[in-house]
This record gives structure tokens, C-alpha cells and sequence, in this order.
């Protein structure tokens, strides 16, 4: 039995779980949890949760849908804007139009089904995402954690620092609103305990993660809120690991 499997229990019912071909099963409950991309899914109503998940995606790729066709409209009224205006606008379609295929891919584990929603069907229904449930609540946390440099990160690191100096080779870490993953990451990286798992509901965030924790690289756009210039309204950033 693997270590990490060892660590894990029902959310239903406590009780340590049995590995599957496609992820993890509780004898006591009777009831599979998925993998997403080899991540165990442990919500105790799984399929729900993988619902929703799809459900809070399509709509995130509808809202990116309905910001481009915004600036199109805008774009017919062309002879009343400033040339750089133009020059804006169009650059952040295009931004937006390859992030919504970004995402697309990067949570394709999800199985996004197709659906005939629309975007004001949505908002009409009440089913906006809360603020902190959303798939990009916490998405500069990415940035933050993989491309801005080391700065932050080493000063999270540090302020751990008298907690983490007596770990030992068999110590297990288990960070609970793992969110972006770069402390996990750096904690295990630094030192070395014997697993660190990093625990985070969002699977955006825990699928860059991972493939950042395998040594890919993972472009995603940035839109400042104050860009300085034309060049920095929407920046294709890559994540990796340092």
C-alpha cells in the first residue's frame, strides 16, 4: 500500500479507503471517489462535487465568452475611439479568447459536458459562484506563487521556520488551503519530510500544482488591474517550478 493512500480516509465515515482503477473506494460506505487527474477526490458527495465543479467552469468559460463579445460591440463604435483604445481592446480579446481555451485544457479532468445555458440564464437562475468558491477567487495566488519571483514565497518559508527545524526523514506535513501550492512545494523541497500533502478544494489550483510539482510549465494570462502600458493589460505568464 502506498504512503499516501495510508493517509487517507472516508469523508463520509473516517474509515481508511481501498485503491481502484479509477481512484478510491470505501467498503463501509460503498461508494467510489474519483480521481481527477490522479488527484484522489475525496468530497463526500463526489459526483456532486465533480458537478459542480463543471457547472462553476462553464460558467467561468461563458463570462470570458460574454467579456469578448462586450469588446466586439464596443469595436463596431471604432471611429469614436482612440487608436490606442483600439489597439486595448483587441489585445485583451485575443487574451481573453486564448485563456478561455487555457482553461478549457487545463481542466479538460473535469469532463466539462456541453451545455446549452446561457450566460444571463445563469445570472437570471441565482447560480453565480459565491466570491470564495469560485475557480479564479484566488487566481494571482498563481502568479504570486510561480512566476513573480522568490520574495514572498521565501518569507512565508521563513516565518515557518522554528516550526519546521526539527523535522525529521519520517515526518508527514499535511498543509491544509494548500491554495497555489508553492509552500507545500517549498517546504517539502527544503525540508524534506518524508511526504507533504497539500490539501486545496479548487482544482484549478491543484492541477497546476501538479504539473508545475512534475517540472512543467503552465502559461496562463495575467490582466493587471493598473497596467503601465499597452504591452501589460493582459501578460501570458509561465508558471514553473524554481
Amino acid at each position: 500500500m502506498n504512503e499516501l493512500l495510508d493517509l487517507l480516509a472516508c469523508p463520509r465515515c473516517d474509515k481508511a479507503l481501498d485503491e481502484i482503477d479509477a481512484g478510491h473506494r470505501c467498503t463501509g460506505c460503498k461508494i467510489d471517489f474519483p480521481a481527477v487527474a490522479e488527484i484522489p477526490w475525496l468530497f463526500s458527495e463526489p459526483n456532486y462535487a465533480r458537478a459542480e465543479w463543471r457547472q462553476r467552469l462553464d460558467f467561468l468559460l461563458r463570462r470570458l465568452e460574454h467579456d469578448t463579445q462586450q469588446i466586439d460591440q464596443a469595436l463596431t463604435k471604432r471611429a469614436d475611439l482612440l487608436p490606442l483604445t483600439c489597439q486595448r481592446l483587441e489585445s485583451r480579446k485575443a487574451a481573453l479568447t486564448d485563456q478561455s481555451e487555457r482553461f478549457r485544457a487545463l481542466l479538460e479532468p473535469l469532463e466539462l459536458d456541453a451545455s446549452s445555458t446561457s450566460y444571463e440564464m445563469y445570472l437570471a437562475l441565482r447560480t453565480q459562484l459565491p466570491p470564495d468558491q469560485g475557480l479564479t477567487t484566488y487566481y494571482p495566488n498563481l502568479h504570486r506563487d510561480w512566476c513573480w519571483g522568490d520574495e514572498e514565497n521565501e518569507a512565508a518559508l521563513g516565518l515557518m521556520a522554528s516550526g519546521l527545524k526539527n523535522l525529521a526523514g519520517e515526518s508527514k506535513v499535511l498543509v491544509l488551503g494548500s491554495g497555489a501550492g508553492r509552500l507545500a512545494y517549498d517546504i517539502h523541497n527544503v525540508h524534506s519530510p518524508a511526504i507533504t500533502v497539500a490539501l486545496d478544494f479548487n482544482p484549478l489550483l491543484q492541477l497546476v500544482l501538479q504539473r508545475v510539482a512534475k517540472g512543467e510549465t503552465v502559461e496562463l494570462f495575467e490582466f493587471p488591474l493598473a497596467p503601465r502600458s499597452l504591452q501589460d493589460h493582459a501578460i501570458l505568464r509561465e508558471h514553473r517550478a524554481p
